[in-house]
């Protein structure tokens, strides 16, 4: 909890709920929309309270995340129009069985680069809502794995893909 005790505030439970709903994980302008000022978020982080992934993106109470808050960690980072893509999408969409090391993402706007996070800057960037996180249409990404993974993987994507009717 953020703040604990009968003492929480309301912005705090905000604060709570709206991570919740993003694995575990919030941006300072969200944590800002909640009510928090940036004092508040200073101090936060100062005791443990949020946990610096990226520049202004925050785990709530501990850094131990799930693959998916990483992801989402990764998209709140890139920020507005970024989308999952290549081996994180064709993951998301469940073309790829293993976990991403490397979170990939396409965006038209630059952001500062971070370990861990690959942003992609194509010319247009297409993007559907899968399972609640914006990640490219299912022909972009099986052409995006095309030029990442061997051929006996991509077959492999291409008839899961098949498979699921996608």
């Amino acid at each position: 909890r953020l703040t604990p005790g009968p003492r929480a505030s309301a912005d705090a439970l905000g604060v709570e709920r709206l991570a919740s709903g993003q694995w575990g994980v919030i941006a300072r302008a969200q944590l800002l929309g909640c009510g928090i000022t940036g004092s508040t978020i200073s101090r936060w982080v100062a005791c443990g309270r949020l946990v610096r992934l990226y520049p202004s993106v925050y785990a709530v109470g501990h850094r131990a995340l799930m693959v998916q808050g990483r992801v989402v960690a990764a998209l709140l980072h890139a920020g507005e129009g970024a989308v999952l893509s290549h081996t994180t999408a064709g993951w998301w969409w469940g073309f790829i069985d293993h976990e991403p090391r490397v979170i990939h993402l396409s965006a038209r706007v630059g952001r500062r680069r971070v370990r861990g996070v690959q942003i992609h800057r194509p010319r247009t960037v297409e993007s559907e809502v899968h399972e609640g996180l914006l990640v490219t249409p299912v022909p972009r990404t099986l052409l995006d794995l095309a030029s990442m993974l061997s051929f006996a993987d991509l077959r492999r994507a291409l008839a899961e893909a098949d498979y699921r009717n996608l």
